[in-house]
């Protein structure tokens, strides 16, 4: 039986072809990856002042939690450190 871990690897060796795919892990190996679950915000710093925007604009806590996929605690530092 093959490990989540492993099924990924093929995943991508599917998707991106046997060359890069070494070329891939030559590069990353030992490292560990997480792949954001939306695209929508791949630059930190725009989402983060998205959500201090909507923040001032006077939504909740836990507004922002659901709408930006993140844990109310997250929400809270990053409100926190801007406010």
């Amino acid at each position: 039986m093959k490990s989540k871990n492993q099924d990924t690897l093929d995943f991508m060796r599917n998707i991106i072809g046997e060359e890069k795919f070494m070329e891939v892990v030559s590069a990353l190996a030992g490292e560990r990856i997480t792949f954001p679950r939306s695209f929508q915000w791949l630059d930190k710093n725009e989402r983060n002042q998205a959500i201090l925007c909507d923040f001032y604009d006077g939504a909740d806590i836990a507004e922002l939690a659901k709408k930006y996929d993140l844990s109310e605690s997250h929400i809270y530092k990053i409100v926190e450190r801007r406010y």
